[in-house]
């Protein structure tokens, strides 16, 4: 089970045996992957699992569709940390159709700091 569908998302558990039917995996943002792998030996029982997504998500999303807003990461205030294994995605989108730019200003950002960006990082797309 992953936390993102992307192919280097954290993985949130990895499941075999038997597990307690009450436990429930949780994904941070809007998107989870569960990849189901069997080997050649013999077949056995399987699973059946059902899911929800009642709850706004932690992190990630389609943001309001105006000409201007704001957001942060998931726990930013200015003094505390941001969780770990977290991938968050958010959707911006320009409400003018005839202004095809989105202008994007940090108001204050700070990383984990890697020379190659191989830790924490944000992506423009």
């Amino acid at each position: 089970v992953f936390n993102g569908i992307r192919s280097n998302s954290p993985q949130l558990e990895k499941l075999c045996s038997s597990v307690n039917v009450s436990n429930e995996i949780k994904s941070s943002g809007n998107t989870m992957k569960v990849v189901f792998f069997t080997d050649g030996s013999r077949p056995y029982g399987g699973f059946t699992a059902s899911y929800t997504s009642s709850e706004d998500a932690v992190c990630g999303g389609s943001l309001p569709n105006t000409p201007e807003g704001n957001f942060a990461s998931p726990g930013y205030d200015g003094v505390r940390n941001y969780s770990r294994n977290l991938n968050c995605e958010w959707t911006l989108s320009n409400p003018r159709p005839e202004n095809s730019s989105i202008y994007f200003h940090f108001e204050d950002f700070y990383l984990e700091s890697h020379q190659d960006c191989q830790f924490d990082v944000l992506e423009f797309r």
